[in-house]
């Protein structure tokens, strides 16, 4: 059995992901560039989310973590939303306006910690993962009717325009082309290997500037109005299991 290496909450640095965004819930996003992978959302076919989110308190609406749309109508809409009663929300509509998928998590997202979120989706068939833990919603839906979406947003909802914008911290954003499996999820949150499946990869190294690169494809990110936020804390702590070894040092929060 392989060790896995898990990194205590906070403490993002150690995985490579030294930089955040900050998104203060007015008209702050990331407008992902449409290239050869997105938007990534398919009713028929197989894609999974991948992301970290840090917010700092429950909303008071529906706010956006990430969203797909079309430039021309609000008709079809996809997005995964953090919602008024805490939880994370799969939602998506169709081109004649018809609602196909909306599941909440059954699992409330932790408040001011960084989460791991891993959404995944096989032509009706999917699993939201937080922390590499399956939540106990069935977030499956029966596919109908055609998407037509041309644009992808990060930290909003994306109708013809951004709306419903997220407040809080994200960071490791990645995009597969594939239904991951739960070995896949935990190994991307233990021991960070990723899929070969992966076709969009946002690590967040620039820590400055309005673009935000994907490291692997076409799909760079134009950043607007948030802002860089540095997760490398002072020291850092490693646990390990399951020997249960622990390497401490300060434990500053950021």
């Amino acid at each position: 059995m392989a060790t896995r290496t898990a990194i205590s909450q906070n403490r993002l640095s150690i995985r490579g992901f030294e930089n955040s965004l900050n998104f203060s819930g007015s008209s702050q996003y990331v407008t992902l560039e449409g290239g050869s992978n997105l938007p990534i959302f398919t009713s028929s076919g197989q894609f999974s989310i991948e992301m970290w989110v840090r917010p700092p308190a429950v909303p008071a609406a529906n706010i956006g973590l990430y969203g797909e749309g079309n430039s021309a109508t609000n008709n079809q809409e996809f997005a995964i939303l953090f919602n008024t009663t805490g939880k994370i929300q799969a939602f998506a509509q169709n081109d004649s306006d018809t609602t196909i998928w909306n599941d909440s998590s059954t699992t409330l997202l932790p408040i001011d910690k960084w989460t791991h979120v891993v959404l995944t989706q096989n032509a009706g068939t999917g699993a939201l993962y937080m922390n590499a833990v399956q939540d106990a919603t069935n977030f499956s839906y029966t596919p109908s009717g055609t998407f037509t979406f041309n644009q992808a947003t990060l930290g909003a909802q994306r109708r013809v325009s951004p709306t419903s914008f997220y407040t809080g911290r994200i960071t490791g954003v990645r995009m597969f082309n594939t239904a991951l499996t739960g070995t896949q999820v935990t190994n991307l949150y233990y021991l960070n290997e990723v899929p070969s499946s992966v076709v969009a990869q946002y690590l967040f190294t620039e820590g400055s500037g309005t673009v935000l690169n994907d490291s692997i494809g076409n799909n760079e990110g134009t950043i607007t109005s948030a802002t860089w936020v540095d997760n490398t804390p002072s020291q850092a702590r490693i646990v390990i299991s399951p020997a249960r070894t622990a390497i401490s040092g300060a434990r500053t929060s950021i």
